[in-house]
């Protein structure tokens, strides 16, 4: 597995693949972790920012948003089949629903 590199600063619009899941970080921060659906990609959202965490918590499945933020290409290794496999995966700056 290789570390994530930033890939670009950017909008993302498409639909929320289902609520997004709240989780507390090491220094007590409460973030959320979800995926958006953009055509035919599932983009991977994360949201530290309070303001922005709010609002996506607000969210349910399948409702539309557009979110700006450093957008990373993230690579890991298949569990089940030992393949390389990456991924977009976006950090929510910013909320426009």
């Amino acid at each position: 597995m290789t570390p994530r590199s930033i890939v670009a600063v950017g909008i993302v619009s498409g639909t929320l693949v289902a609520k997004m899941t709240k989780r507390v970080a090491k220094n007590k921060a409460e973030y959320l972790t979800g995926f958006l659906r953009s055509g035919t990609e599932r983009i991977g959202l994360t949201a530290f920012d309070k303001d922005v965490v709010a609002a996506l918590a607000a969210m349910d499945k399948g409702e539309p948003l557009a979110v700006s933020g450093q957008i990373d290409l993230n690579e890991w290794t298949d569990k089940k089949t030992g393949e390389p496999r990456s991924g977009l995966r976006i950090t929510a700056l910013r909320l426009m629903s």
